[in-house]
C-alpha cells in the first residue's frame, strides 16, 4: 500500500494512473480501510505518505460511508452498488472510535485532510451514530497540550461547519 501510495506521487502519468487504479480496485478489500488507518498513524511513514494515504481515506469516507449515496453513485455510472467501495459498521466504529486521536498525531497536512472526513462523517452520524464526539472534543480542548488543542478547534470547526 505504501508503495502504490508513493507511485500516486509519481511525476510519470502512466505509473500514478497505474497506482491509482491499483488503489482503486484494492477498495472493495475488506483490510484496504485498516490498512490506510495504519499507514495514517504508523510513526515510521513518511508525512507525504501519509498525506496521500489521508486524501485516499478522506475520498473513500466521502463516497462509501451513507449506503444511499453508494447506491446513486452506482446507478449514475451503470455499476452494481455491491461493487463500489463500502464500510462495514465495525469499520465505521473503528473510524469515530479513533479519528480524533488521529488528528491529534498527524503532521498538519494529514490533520486538515482528517477534519475534512470528520466533516464528511458528521454530516451523516452525528449526533446519533456519534455521541462520544461532544465529550472526546472538550477533553482536548482542556487537555493544555498544543496538538490536542488543535485537533479538537479543527474539529470544532468541522462540526459547526455542518450546523
Amino acid at each position: 500500500l505504501i508503495n502504490l501510495l508513493q507511485a500516486t506521487l509519481n511525476p510519470d502519468s502512466k505509473i500514478r494512473k497505474d497506482a491509482e487504479k491499483r488503489l482503486s480496485d484494492l477498495e472493495a478489500n475488506s483490510v484496504y480501510v485498516s490498512s490506510l488507518v495504519y499507514v495514517l498513524s504508523a510513526p515510521n511513514v513518511s508525512p507525504v505518505i501519509q498525506q496521500a494515504a489521508s486524501v485516499y481515506f478522506k475520498n473513500l469516507v466521502r463516497r462509501a460511508w451513507d449506503p444511499t449515496h453508494i447506491r446513486e453513485a452506482a446507478a449514475a455510472v451503470g455499476a452494481n452498488a455491491q461493487e463500489q467501495a463500502s464500510l462495514t459498521q465495525d469499520d465505521k466504529k473503528a473510524i469515530r472510535e479513533n479519528l480524533l486521536e488521529m488528528m491529534v498525531a498527524s503532521p498538519l497536512l494529514v490533520r486538515t485532510q482528517l477534519a475534512e472526513t470528520l466533516k464528511s462523517i458528521v454530516s451523516y452520524d452525528f449526533p446519533h451514530a456519534y455521541p462520544t464526539l461532544v465529550p472526546s472534543v472538550m477533553a482536548n480542548l482542556t487537555s493544555g497540550q498544543p496538538n490536542r488543542l488543535d485537533a479538537a478547534l479543527l474539529a470544532l470547526r468541522n462540526i459547526t461547519k455542518v450546523y
